[in-house]
């Protein structure tokens, strides 16, 4: 544990390391108690004898397994994995939105004092109320201009107007576009609605968990797509 409240992700090797040390612990404490005459109050330690049992018996399978081993405990500690699915749930009112490890790593490790795990990322981060999006034209602006002046770094006046551009665009689900981790991914989106064929949408699967926004025929968009090489996602996600 870091003294000064620095937050790690902690590795297979570390948790391998971890499990050893509390087992050397152990046998030192069982060793004073021998020593020192007081064999009889270890054993009838319960709790002692339980958690050495334990230990022993995991370090037993380590040695046996060691990398699968380990993977197992990793697993148990934080069974966290890539998600691509964004889910628009009417009955728990959520959005749920995707995200990779690796991002949630980012956020904890940049964000030391506002996450206690990679979970909780995801709780505070990646899981968003479904009354966010409840003025679809504010929204549509609101998320637009957040990816490209907080993910894509674009000057506030590009984003701005990139934001004007499609806020009153119906086709556009204000929830998928916060589901966009890049400009190339939400002109990806735009041609695919515009084009009325989301089956050609791949950057991550969508899910309706209820009755879809009501999507209608609108003008062409002046944002049109054109592919281009992906871009890392910067900064912490806008709430």
């Amino acid at each position: 544990m870091d003294l000064e409240g620095k937050k790690e992700i902690y590795t297979e090797e570390h948790i391998l390391n971890t499990i050893k040390n509390i087992s050397k612990q152990l046998n030192l404490i069982k060793n004073f108690y021998k020593k020192n005459d007081f064999q009889e109050k270890f054993e009838n330690h319960e709790k002692i004898n339980e958690i050495q049992g334990s230990i022993e018996e995991l370090m037993s399978n380590i040695e046996e397994n060691n990398n699968n081993e380990v993977s197992s405990v990793c697993k148990l500690i934080s069974d966290v994995k890539d998600n691509d699915t964004l889910i628009i749930s009417e009955k728990t009112n959520k959005v749920f939105l995707p995200y990779t490890v690796l991002e949630l790593e980012e956020y904890y490790k940049e964000y030391p004092n506002e996450y206690n795990s990679l979970t909780d990322v995801i709780n505070q981060e990646y899981i968003v109320s479904l009354d966010k999006y409840k003025n679809q034209t504010i929204s549509r602006f609101r998320e637009t201009y957040c990816l490209m002046r907080d993910i894509e770094m674009k000057s506030k006046i590009e984003a701005f107007k990139i934001a004007v551009s499609v806020m009153f665009n119906s086709k556009l689900n204000p929830a998928i576009i916060s589901g966009c981790k890049s400009e190339e991914q939400f002109k990806k989106y735009i041609y695919c609605a515009e084009h009325n064929n989301m089956d050609e949408f791949k950057e991550f699967k969508i899910v309706f968990d209820m009755s879809p926004f009501n999507i209608c025929n609108s003008n062409d968009l002046e944002y049109n797509y054109t592919p281009k090489s992906k871009k890392k996602r910067k900064g912490k996600h806008s709430q």
